[in-house]
């Protein structure tokens, strides 16, 4: 009492997920009141101690970051609809659960923890009393186009342009929302004899990655 003592700071305590607030005294309520003393600038150096008295190390929690990423196209990566909101916790956070991703012309095949996808993220994907930043990473593949066939063209000159034609039975081509792109290693309008069958490949890019490609001839 009436003496001076040196009470230990921020760089002398630890604790896993939490900083060192200062030492605080109680209220007849049991909880922990301002200030908060120690040897940070913004804390009380000195206290006056003219009765028994007891401090107790105050702890704040350490904020982590959440990230969400995916291997879709940049194109495709922008109408990704990702229902996970959470974008930081701290490890007095409750578990946290990750819900599935969606994107028009792709299939989601889950979160993965890894850029390579080799760690499927479990349940919780962050559990209670965790720490440290966060990276999901959602998995995706396009949606298949198997009803896409080429049909040629044989037949007699008549003065028309002929050529292949695409046929997609399934209505698998997202053409109306800019997604799918259709191209033809030739112009595909063939008017005068061609003295022989011609080649046409017909590429099909999803957010500029080929997913499918067919040849079939012209002959006319």
């Amino acid at each position: 009492v009436g003496g001076s003592i040196t009470v230990a700071g921020a760089n002398n305590m630890s604790r896993a997920g939490y900083t060192f607030a200062g030492w605080k005294r109680k209220n007849e309520l049991d909880q922990l009141v301002n200030p908060p003393y120690g040897q940070d600038a913004a804390w009380e150096h000195s206290i006056t101690i003219v009765a028994n008295t007891v401090l107790y190390a105050s702890w704040s929690p350490v904020g982590y970051a959440i990230r969400y990423e995916s291997n879709l196209p940049s194109s495709a990566a922008a109408r990704m609809v990702n229902p996970n909101t959470t974008s930081s916790y701290n490890v007095e956070s409750a578990p946290l659960t990750l819900t599935g991703a969606a994107c028009e012309g792709y299939t989601f095949l889950g979160w993965y923890a890894d850029a390579g996808f080799g760690t499927p993220v479990t349940t919780p994907a962050i559990p209670a009393g965790s720490t440290g930043n966060r990276t999901f990473y959602a998995r995706f593949t396009p949606e298949a186009v198997d009803g896409l066939r080429l049909n040629g063209y044989s037949g007699v000159y008549d003065g028309q342009p002929h050529g292949v034609t695409l046929v997609d039975s399934k209505n698998q081509l997202l053409l109306g929302v800019g997604v799918d792109t259709v191209t033809y290693s030739t112009a595909n309008a063939y008017v005068d004899a061609t003295e022989g069958s011609i080649p046409v490949t017909v590429t099909v890019r999803r957010d500029g990655v080929l997913v499918w490609t067919g040849t079939a001839t012209v002959a006319i």
